[in-house]
C-alpha cells in the first residue's frame, strides 16, 4: 500500500467507525515499514505486531542451531567437526551481540546478519 493511499484509508474507516457499518469480525491486515506520514489513528485502532531479531547469545545459538539443516551435522571426523560448528556459531553470536556497540572496536563499520553465517 502507498503512503499516498493511507488519508484515504483512514477515512474510510472514520465513515465505517461512525456509522457502525463493519462487522465484528472485520479485519485489515497491512505490512509497513515506519514512514513519518503514517496517520496516527490508524496506528491507535490497530495491534502492532513485530518480529525482531532475538536478544541475548544464548537465543542467538538457539536459532543459529534451528536454521542449520539436518543433513549439516554428518561427517566422519563427528567430534571436531562439532567442535568447529559450535566455534563458527558462537563468533556468530558475539558479532551480533557486538551490534549494540557500533563500531567501536572495529576498524571498518559492518552490518553482520545471518547470511554472513
Amino acid at each position: 500500500m502507498s503512503v499516498g493511499l493511507l488519508p484515504e484509508l483512514e477515512n474510510i474507516m472514520d465513515e465505517m467507525f461512525a456509522e457502525g457499518a463493519f462487522q465484528p469480525s472485520f479485519r485489515i491486515f497491512m505490512s509497513a515499514s515506519p514512514v513519518p506520514g503514517f496517520p496516527i489513528s490508524l496506528l491507535q485502532r490497530s495491534i502492532k505486531m513485530a518480529t525482531e531479531p532475538p536478544r541475548g547469545i544464548k537465543p542467538n545459538f538457539l536459532r543459529m542451531y534451528s536454521n542449520m539443516p539436518k543433513n549439516f551435522t554428518k561427517c566422519e571426523k563427528d567430534t571436531e567437526f562439532r567442535k568447529a560448528c559450535y566455534g563458527l556459531v558462537w563468533f556468530h553470536a558475539m558479532l551480533l551481540e557486538r551490534r549494540k556497540f557500533k563500531t567501536l572496536g572495529f576498524n571498518t563499520p559492518y552490518a553482520f546478519n545471518d547470511s554472513d553465517y
